[in-house]
């Protein structure tokens, strides 16, 4: 198997799932109201958080606040983001939004997060860099983004 180089959070590996298991995937995903087997395996790895048995946030997604200056660091694979809390929290709402397919384009003070195709890319402002990722991805990101701000 040939591997693109891309960025650790959206690395791209393919897996090979028998005819009769990937029915009843297909049976899993319509019965939860799931868009994909993607979905899916973010919802079993939202389970297995909740359980301890993974820690939780996302892999190459770092998220910090100092509690003091109320300025933080989101680093989403490559791209960094130095918000205020505030800022931070606006970032959140924003892929939320996207996330749930109410925006096809949002801009924020720190970022731009705009759909593409079955996911979204995020650009950081007047910078170079991106980071893409699905829906599920993305509100995985804004909820490490929530916890770092309740701490």
């Amino acid at each position: 198997m040939s591997m693109q180089k891309v960025s650790p959070v959206t690395q791209r590996k393919s897996i090979v799932v028998p005819a009769h298991r990937m029915a009843q995937l297909q049976q899993i995903i319509d019965a939860r109201g799931l868009a994909g087997v993607n979905d899916l395996l973010g919802f079993w790895i939202g389970q297995e958080i909740e359980a301890g048995t993974i820690p939780a946030g996302v892999p190459g997604v770092t998220v910090e606040i100092d509690t003091t200056t109320r300025r933080g660091e989101i680093t989403l694979g490559e791209l960094r983001l130095n918000p205020t809390s505030a800022e931070a929290l606006e970032f959140s709402r924003a892929i939320r939004k996207m996330a749930a397919g109410h925006q096809k384009a949002l801009e924020t003070k720190v970022a731009k997060i705009r759909a593409n195709g079955r996911g979204f890319i995020v650009e950081r402002l007047g910078h170079a860099g991106q980071f893409s990722g699905n829906a599920q991805l993305m509100r995985d990101v804004a909820d490490q983004i929530d916890a770092a701000l309740l701490k």
